[in-house]
């Protein structure tokens, strides 16, 4: 049974663990990820990132050690108990809680406590993100290259000297820093309304990203760190980030739309 009641790296490296045990290779995304690179805001959730071919799987593994697939309080059916019916209905559904500035992804109900500040755990699919494929942790440490990088769940232990032991350090995947900005960026131009709640929540994640101890030159990283294809829009969301509210953004060509959970619409 899950034991899991803060979004802290710790948290999110036992849901990693419990992935890895059933097969499934994850690293931690969105603010999680932002905080090992000094982003400002607090994960409230746990998100982590793993391969859409293995999200059916996960379903089985997280309710199989008591987690709930997440619906809202007032939904007029029963809880999905398969996972291609709740991946059906998931656009359907309307939050009111914080889940509703959350993509249309899985997301799971850890056994609670009763308090509302419960972490949820959220699984985006690395296809819908604009990551590469996750891999399992150990071929990492013989490349330089790769767009994940070791981190340890203890912000004060390096991953060269965290334990798998009774210490509780663990290690964990994250995507490299260019990696996490350009993810941030492709999801914001795949979103059509700049006045939704998710759109809100991924320029404040993106904004926290540039203003980071990672980045040097703040907001004018942001084209140098992004692949050439998103030129443009991210040419844009820096002038957005700066207040020139009065740019047109460019064209969407080539990319493909996301879901909000706060709306049945596919955007």
């Amino acid at each position: 049974m899950l034991h899991v009641h803060d979004a802290s790296t710790k948290g999110a490296a036992v849901i990693a663990s419990i992935l890895a045990d059933g097969g499934i290779p994850s690293a931690i995304w969105g603010v999680n990820a932002a905080v090992h690179y000094g982003g400002g805001l607090c994960p409230m959730d746990i998100e982590l990132v793993i391969n859409d071919a293995d999200q059916e799987r996960a379903f089985a593994v997280l309710i199989s050690q008591g987690a709930l697939p997440a619906v809202p309080e007032d939904s007029a059916e029963s809880r999905p108990a398969e996972f291609t019916r709740w991946r059906e209905l998931a656009p359907s559904y309307r939050f009111r809680d914080r889940r509703r500035v959350r993509l249309c992804t899985p997301m799971y109900e850890l056994p609670g406590t009763g308090n509302p500040f419960d972490p949820f755990v959220i699984l985006y699919s690395t296809e819908a993100v604009g990551l590469c494929p996750v891999p399992f942790p150990e071929p990492l440490e013989a490349s330089s290259e790769s767009p994940y990088v070791l981190v340890s769940s203890d912000p004060l232990v390096s991953p060269d000297s965290a334990s798998q032991d009774s210490s509780g350090d663990k290690i964990i995947l994250a995507p490299t820093f260019p990696s996490l900005v350009e993810s941030e960026v492709h999801v914001l131009s795949c979103i059509a309304d700049h006045l939704s709640p998710v759109w809100g929540q991924h320029m404040a994640q993106l904004s926290e990203l540039l203003r980071s101890r990672s980045c040097d030159k703040g907001y004018d990283s942001l084209q140098e760190l992004v692949n050439p294809r998103l030129s443009q829009f991210s040419g844009w969301i820096q002038s957005h980030l700066r207040g020139d509210n009065n740019v047109e953004p460019p064209p969407k060509v080539g990319l493909v739309p996301v879901d909000i959970m706060g709306s049945a619409a596919i955007i």
